[in-house]
């Protein structure tokens, strides 16, 4: 599977992740949120945590609604982002 849109937001602790890939017209979008961890009084740095994972599968992108989506100020983006392209990821 190739790669053909990745997206993140950051807001405070939390990173939010949407990595969309596609074979032939079959589409997988993974959702991902991370946390980071407080440094500890010993002076490590923070470290990053998977809080959550999705994946969701489409065999086309005409199919995308948004309401079956997680994350969704990833999810409006990408559905914006679609609408642009016209659906030519």
């Amino acid at each position: 599977m190739n790669q053909c849109y990745y997206d993140r937001i950051s807001k405070g602790n939390r990173t939010y992740r949407l990595t969309v890939f596609k074979e032939d017209n079959d589409y997988r979008l993974l959702f991902e949120q991370f946390e980071k961890t407080p440094s500890t009084e010993e002076g490590k740095k923070y470290s990053k945590k998977k809080t959550f994972e999705q994946v969701i599968f489409f065999e086309n992108l005409q199919d995308v609604n948004i309401s079956m989506l997680p994350l969704r100020p990833l999810a409006i983006r990408f559905i914006e982002k679609l609408q642009e392209l016209k659906y030519a990821l």
